[in-house]
């Protein structure tokens, strides 16, 4: 079944997707395809919340458009539902500081849970003492990602996060979206070595064109290095904090995102992000091709999740 036809199915029914039966492990459907079932308009997306994985970030950061509390609107899907079609956004990032982040050291703190470990460590832990080296990854899911322009970190990406605000006035043209799509987009930070505490960055801004922006979500992943070698002889790395937000709550502006713990969910007390976010309104034109091409392909979105 389409993606448009079960959209149509859910303008005037009530769908409920929950893990398949087959999922003993209690973990849970990954978060692209979380994300497409949000996007073909499914009210009721059920999750094993006993695992916190990246879908249940996701989850928690989908709901906190409400303050964790009773239903969250969805965005438009047909024509007609709004004035006009939410306009594209180039969003553009720059890491500038990160502080108080925990540490990866001792062995008789909490265990990070199995999902979170690299494949040689079978013991690593979080803990407030040692010193780490921190990086962190940038991304994008949810909605198809289009390869990103030659000699820029540009790319484009359909099925995205609604228009937000402190934009640009300044229109712009999408780059053409002729790539292969993909559901996650992601950029890498430099690494500062030996300072967890107040890192700093000096990197070069990361930009993305969001060509229909309704339903990606923005996740910053910090990182530092694990304690050990792999058997291939390279150093593999542990999540320590992260953050995640619809891209339709992001402001642009200086912005300081509360880091959370990757094992529980929680905030971690005094632990934020700095950066610096610019949203710029894009043209359109290109945005609604692109999307009606999307929404057109085929998706197997009714086999078990």
């Amino acid at each position: 079944e389409s993606r448009a036809a079960w959209q149509a199915h859910n303008r005037t029914f009530i769908s409920r997707v929950y893990p398949s039966g087959r999922r003993v492990d209690s973990s849970n459907p990954s978060d692209t395809a979380v994300c497409r079932l949000w996007a073909a308009g499914v009210q009721m997306v059920a999750l094993n919340i006993q695992t916190w994985d990246q879908t249940m970030m996701l989850n928690q950061a989908m709901f906190q458009q409400n303050g964790n509390c009773g239903y969250v609107l969805r965005p438009p899907l047909f024509p007609g539902e709004t004035a006009a079609p939410p306009s594209a956004v180039r969003l553009s990032i720059r890491l500038i500081s990160a502080h108080n982040l925990p540490k990866l050291k001792d062995k008789n703190v909490a265990k990070v849970p199995v999902y979170l470990r690299e494949a040689h460590s079978s013991d690593e832990t979080l803990t407030t003492g040692g010193v780490i080296s921190p990086m962190v990854e940038i991304e994008l899911v949810g909605g198809s990602v289009a390869a990103a322009s030659v000699g820029s970190e540009r790319c484009t990406m359909s099925d995205g996060a609604t228009a937000a605000s402190e934009r640009s006035d300044q229109n712009e043209s999408l780059p053409p979206n002729d790539a292969v799509r993909h559901e996650r987009w992601a950029r890498a930070s430099s690494v500062v070595e030996g300072n967890g505490l107040s890192a700093e960055w000096n990197d070069d801004p990361v930009v993305c064109d969001v060509a229909v922006p309704n339903s990606a979500f923005l996740r910053l992943s910090v990182y530092a290095p694990a304690s050990r070698l792999n058997m291939l002889g390279a150093r593999g790395k542990s999540l320590v904090a992260y953050a995640a937000l619809p891209l339709s709550a992001m402001r642009g502006g200086y912005r300081s995102l509360q880091l959370r713990s990757p094992v529980t969910g929680t905030p971690i007390d005094f632990s934020a992000l700095l950066c610096h976010v610019r949203l710029q309104r894009l043209s359109c034109c290109d945005a609604v091709c692109s999307a009606r091409s999307v929404r057109s392909e085929a998706s197997p979105l009714l086999k078990p999740v």
